[in-house]
């Protein structure tokens, strides 16, 4: 089966123009780039404060529409968490994410080690018809022998997983096995992912991928703790080709992660077409 081409990806969100809830409920500040810790100096515009620029407000552009991604699939997953998401193992978790103005919808979940749950995501439509085309009637118990998670791991397609933590990890064992899971990527993520964590990932805690034209884009929301309030979601980019099959590929070889996936797809897919 011939990949099929990625979209370009669209361009990022404005984040002085998005309004929404934090994971907590609360408000999120207004875009301010004299506090954003994103923003490159720019000296000609930084000493010449009142002069017309036409340097844009933020270079660092991916990390903002990281920040902006999750926030995003955070208050919808507020918004459909009452309107009866995809349970998983007792989690609710939103029908569908919008990431980049593209909806994905929910396929199925599992449980992907002791200490965290995960759902899949797939953008419907035309694209994702084709590409899964050749599986469609097939019962659950048919897909894995014939090849449908070696096709959602490696080819190109708008898809996500998103992870809740069920009990606390320390950070180091988080990204041990996060590196050891992306293989030839191993250094690109690792050295993107342990600035986002704490020095422990608590229970309750989400962390949102999602692959885009060549990217895999994380993102982290934290929990309240006696020591942390508010805590912002953040997020980073990693560019490597390699990240996203080899991350894929690992998580879809859980088996109770291949179920839910599975029964998703031949419950869902009817709708997609």
């Amino acid at each position: 089966m011939e990949p099929e081409a990625w979209d370009p990806p669209a361009p990022p969100p404005d984040l002085r123009h998005f309004e929404g809830l934090s994971k907590f409920g609360n408000p999120l500040p207004e875009y301010n780039p004299a506090t954003d810790p994103y923003r490159e100096p720019d000296p000609v515009q930084d000493t010449r404060a009142n002069a017309p620029s036409s340097t844009p407000l933020m270079t660092s552009w991916a990390r903002v529409g990281v920040l902006c991604l999750v926030a995003a699939v955070l208050l919808q997953r507020r918004r459909t968490q009452a309107a009866g998401g995809g349970m998983v193992e007792g989690i609710d978790f939103p029908d569908e994410i919008k990431i980049h103005g593209i909806r994905q919808s929910f396929v199925g979940g599992g449980r992907v080690g002791l200490a965290s749950v995960a759902a899949l995501y797939i953008a419907p439509g035309s694209a994702s018809a084709r590409t899964l085309s050749p599986f469609a009637g097939s019962p659950p118990g048919e897909l894995k022998q014939a090849g449908f998670f070696e096709v959602l791991a490696e080819v190109r397609m708008r898809q996500s997983l998103l992870l809740q933590w069920t009990a606390p990890m320390e950070r180091e064992e988080v990204v041990d096995l996060f590196g050891r899971a992306a293989g030839p990527a191993h250094e690109a993520l690792t050295s993107a992912l342990r600035p986002l964590l704490g020095m422990e990932v608590p229970a309750g805690a989400d962390l949102f991928l999602t692959c885009s034209s060549g990217e895999l884009y994380l993102a982290f929301a934290g929990t309240p703790s006696a020591h942390v309030r508010n805590m912002a979601p953040v997020g980073a980019t990693v560019r490597d080709v390699a990240a996203c099959p080899a991350l894929f590929t690992s998580f879809l070889s859980h088996e109770l992660l291949q179920l839910g996936v599975a029964e998703g797809y031949a419950e869902r897919f009817a709708v997609w077409t």
